[in-house]
């Protein structure tokens, strides 16, 4: 699900937060079981840090780290850093420089940690929601083809290192 949060201090920007809403299931549960989300939690400078990165390089959008916060211990045979079983779990980090999405090996930013100018929005469109998530899978390519649709028409977004959230695992 994702939620538009218009920001006064900001007023071209729509924050865009995703909630990962896939939970693992070990056994059936009751009918009346609700699971919901653990919001991401943002460093303190989280929004100046972004607000920077896009005047920064003058771009449409910034995103940046997702660091894993544990609800328990962290399992012994998931390497502790980057990899691809990362984005798996929704995890981001391409080190200490900033770099351009979509370029020379740096993927499109994952949602959870994502800033994008209204304008944006506006020449690109809204994200496309037969490519969302669906139940029982770990599918979702709706933020992946708003980004290449968005490259298309010249959109440009880069990775901000300081622009830190920690995602609950």
């Amino acid at each position: 699900m994702a939620v538009a949060l218009p920001l006064p201090m900001l007023p071209d920007v729509i924050v865009m937060k995703v909630a990962l809403l896939v939970p693992i299931q070990l056994q059936p549960l009751a009918v009346d079981t609700l699971m919901l989300p653990v919001p991401p939690v943002a460093e303190n400078d989280w929004l100046d840090r972004a607000a920077e990165g896009l005047e920064r390089f003058g771009c449409d959008f910034v995103g940046g780290k997702v660091l894993p916060l544990w609800r328990g211990p962290q399992p012994a045979w998931l390497p502790n850093g980057p990899g691809l079983h990362w984005a798996v779990i929704a995890l981001m980090d391409f080190g200490l420089e900033p770099a351009e999405f979509g370029c020379n090996g740096i993927p499109w930013p994952l949602g959870v940690n994502e800033v994008t100018r209204r304008e944006a929005f506006t020449r690109v469109g809204l994200f496309d929601n037969q490519l969302g998530r669906k139940a029982g899978t770990l599918r979702n390519q709706a933020n992946r083809e708003w980004h290449l649709r968005a490259r298309e028409l010249g959109i440009r977004g880069f990775y901000i290192p300081e622009m830190v959230v920690h995602h609950v695992i």
